[in-house]
C-alpha cells in the first residue's frame, strides 16, 4: 500500500526550510530595527524643530553641570565633536538661534549662544 521512504531524503529539505526560516527571520528583524531607527530620527528631528530655546534656558546653564543636567534643560542636543576628555553639543532653533556647550570630563566647561531671545 505505502512504499517506505528513506528518511535521509528529507534532511536536505529540512535544512533548506530551516535556512529560509532563519533568513526570513533575520530580514524581518533588520526591517523592524531599520523602521524603529527611522522613526527615532524623525522624532528627534521633530523635537529639534519644535523646541524653542530661550535666553532663560541659556542662563540656567552653569559651569560644572553634568551632561544629564544640561539635557534636562535643553533636551538631547546634537553631539558635534568628541575627544578623550571633551564633548561639544549643539542645540538650534528653526530661526537659526542656537546654543553650543562644551563639556570637559562630563562637566560643563563653557557655553555660547547666538541670537536667543
Amino acid at each position: 500500500m505505502f512504499n517506505k521512504v528513506d528518511p535521509s531524503v528529507f534532511k536536505p529539505l529540512l535544512t533548506l526550510a530551516f535556512a529560509v526560516g532563519v533568513a526570513f527571520g533575520y530580514g524581518l528583524e533588520v526591517g523592524i530595527n531599520k523602521a524603529i531607527s527611522v522613526n527615532e530620527q524623525k522624532e528627534r528631528q521633530a523635537q529639534i524643530e519644535f523646541q524653542k530655546l530661550t535666553r532663560v534656558d541659556y542662563e540656567q546653564l552653569k559651569p560644572g553641570m553634568s551632561v544629564t543636567d544640561v539635557q534636562a534643560i535643553l533636551d538631547r542636543g546634537i553631539e558635534i565633536n568628541r575627544s578623550e576628555t571633551t564633548a561639544t553639543f549643539f542645540w538650534q532653533n528653526s530661526d537659526s538661534s542656537h546654543i553650543t556647550v562644551i563639556f570637559k570630563n562630563g562637566k560643563l566647561m563653557s557655553k555660547a549662544q547666538s541670537k536667543l531671545n
